[in-house]
């Protein structure tokens, strides 16, 4: 049987579309040879969007029920962004960052966006001796050049390396062995889950928005974003995409008007409170 999280939709002739999409968080839609079945994962009682006909319009009217129940983002078109990684990866430091952007400085895009690599670690979200002037006055450069300066943070993961994980291991989210949820594989090894229900991480990640912000970054590219929503044993007994959600608003607060790429996230808890979405796969490890 296949199963998708939230829509499903099974072509029954040329053109003819059968959609079955949640209205609520968790939702998953499995088909069984013929039958489309909807559920809830946390056994939610929620409300379903079922129509039938033409694919773009079956579609469209159900993005215009998720809209009018999550919101939609501010902007009609997405800004043209020049993002480190897909150049450099990690290798970067402030001679190159500098050398690319007046390079770029006459090229038309409206953000020039540091990725990965600017940080101590993922957790420790501050930069390395490698950028020895500090974000600010990297962001202060950026602007000087007629771009949004943007930055790359993965708010909800953290590697051994972090204080955080060797000062407050009452905030990783834990599976049932109580051991540490792995998010999945980057540079560093394997990162590990924060539990994003626990008031004190909550209040961390504002506080760790307000500091990017306030370093002059008005486009913030969010990262491994899926680490809020991971099976595990929570602070709070609510369902995982609830507690993701929770912590998004959180940071959707503390980010104000600054446009919020959220990448590897679950789509329908991330509506309304990003302003986009990258759902294709990253780059290849190899040029």
């Amino acid at each position: 049987n296949h199963v998708s999280a939230w829509v499903g939709a099974v072509e029954l002739a040329d053109d003819d579309i059968l959609l079955l999409g949640a209205l609520n968080l968790s939702g998953r839609v499995e088909l069984d040879g013929q039958t489309l079945i909807g559920f809830y994962e946390d056994n939610h009682k929620g409300e379903w969007f079922i129509a039938r006909g033409n694919e773009d319009q079956v579609f469209a009217q159900y993005a215009s029920h998720l809209e009018a129940k999550f919101g939609k983002t501010r902007y009609d078109n997405p800004p043209r962004v020049w993002c480190s990684w897909y150049s450099l990866y990690k290798w970067i430091n402030e001679p190159i960052v500098l050398n690319a952007l007046d390079r770029l400085k006459d090229f038309p895009f409206d953000i020039f966006q540091l990725d990965d690599g600017w940080q101590v670690t993922h957790g420790d979200w501050e930069p390395t001796r490698k950028f020895p002037s500090g974000m600010k006055a990297l962001a202060d450069r950026i602007k000087a050049a007629g771009k949004t300066a943007g930055l790359w943070v993965a708010p909800f993961m953290v590697t051994k390396l972090s204080s955080i994980y060797r000062n407050r291991p009452d905030w990783l989210l834990r599976d049932k062995h109580d051991k540490p949820v792995p998010v999945g594989l980057t540079w560093e090894g394997v990162p590990y889950a924060l539990d994003v229900s626990h008031p004190e991480v909550l209040a961390w990640l504002g506080q760790l928005i307000r500091k990017v912000r306030g370093w002059g970054y008005d486009y913030l590219k969010l990262d491994f974003l899926y680490a809020g929503a991971l099976p595990g044993k929570r602070y709070q007994n609510i369902p995982r995409e609830v507690a993701f959600r929770n912590a998004l608003k959180v940071i959707r607060e503390a980010a104000g008007d600054a446009y919020i790429l959220a990448c590897g996230a679950p789509i329908i808890p991330s509506i309304g409170l990003c302003d986009g979405i990258r759902v294709g796969p990253d780059v290849s490890p190899y040029w």
